[in-house]
């Protein structure tokens, strides 16, 4: 986990004054305990939009897979923080509202291989 904090505050740096990366430091830190401590369990039914980033670990579409039932994932060029800021916030805004509008098709229209996707590659599930 030490490599996930790092990479995560690093993130963070670039984008938030002191006061800010203090709050989410701690943050963080609450979030991985409870990654450690939580294990999933089920299988959700329904249907799911997973959305990664470039600086996410690129298995995390394979651990998710045992417990969704139908998911789309897509991918954003950016690191976590970058998600909410231009250009890439269009580019999600356009993933959501096209998985929103696939409901009305009763499932959700899964995008083509290629550059938007999540690279999956065999990983064991924690």
């Amino acid at each position: 986990m030490p490599y996930a904090r790092r990479q995560v505050l690093s993130e963070a740096a670039d984008h938030m004054d002191a006061d800010a990366l203090v709050r989410t430091e701690r943050t963080v830190d609450a979030h991985l305990g409870a990654r450690i401590r939580h294990r999933a369990q089920g299988r959700h039914p329904g249907r799911t939009l997973l959305i990664c980033t470039g600086s996410d670990d690129p298995r995390q579409a394979l651990r998710w897979s045992p417990h969704l039932a139908d998911v789309s994932v897509h991918s954003l060029d950016t690191d976590h923080f970058g998600v909410l800021r231009t250009p890439h916030l269009r580019q999600l805004r356009r993933h959501i509202q096209e998985f929103v509008a696939a409901r009305g098709n009763g499932r959700a229209r899964r995008p083509e291989p290629g550059p938007e996707r999540c690279r999956a590659v065999p990983a064991p599930v924690r």
